[in-house]
C-alpha cells in the first residue's frame, strides 16, 4: 500500500511538473527511487513478517511508520515545517522574517516530549511491566 501511495504522488508530482512547463531531472533517477522504495518496503514486511514475532509486523513497528509518515508531511509540505528548517537555520533571520521564533521552539518540544512519551510507552509494553529500574535492567 505505501508503494503504491509512494508511486501516486511521485508520478503526480511528475505530471504536474510536466503539465506546468517545468523540468522533471533526470526521469532515471526518479524510477531509481521507485524501484527502491518498492524494494525495500517489501524486504522490511518480508522480513518482518518472517522474525520471531508470532503475528508478523509488530505495533512498535507500525507505530514507528505512522510516525515517519506523519512528521516527514508536517515537516515537507506544511509552513509548519517551513518555519521549523528557518528557526534551525537561523533563528535572528527567521526572527526578523516574522516567525514567532519561541513558539516554534516549544512546539518542537512538545513534539519530541511526545515522542519520547510514546517510547516510554512502547519499553514498558515490551518488558510486560513499569518499574523504576526496568529500563536499568534492559540495559545492561
Amino acid at each position: 500500500m505505501i508503494t503504491i501511495i509512494y508511486t501516486v504522488t511521485v508520478l503526480g508530482g511528475a505530471l504536474g511538473k510536466r503539465r506546468a512547463a517545468v523540468a522533471i531531472g533526470n526521469p532515471g533517477l526518479v524510477l531509481a527511487k521507485l524501484v527502491g522504495v518498492a524494494v525495500a518496503s517489501f524486504g522490511i514486511v518480508a522480513i518482518c513478517n518472517h522474525a520471531q514475532v508470532p503475528h508478523g509486523l509488530p505495533l512498535a513497528g507500525v507505530l514507528v511508520v505512522i510516525a515517519l509518515v506523519i512528521l516527514t508531511f508536517l515537516a515537507k509540505r506544511t509552513t509548519f515545517g517551513r518555519h521549523v528548517y528557518a528557526v534551525g537555520g537561523n533563528a535572528e533571520a527567521a526572527r526578523r522574517a516574522g516567525i514567532n521564533v519561541p513558539r516554534i521552539r516549544i512546539i518542537v518540544f512538545m513534539i519530541s516530549g511526545a515522542m519520547a512519551a510514546i517510547g516510554g510507552i512502547i519499553l514498558a509494553a515490551n518488558v510486560n511491566s513499569v518499574d523504576l529500574t526496568s529500563a536499568a535492567a534492559r540495559s545492561s
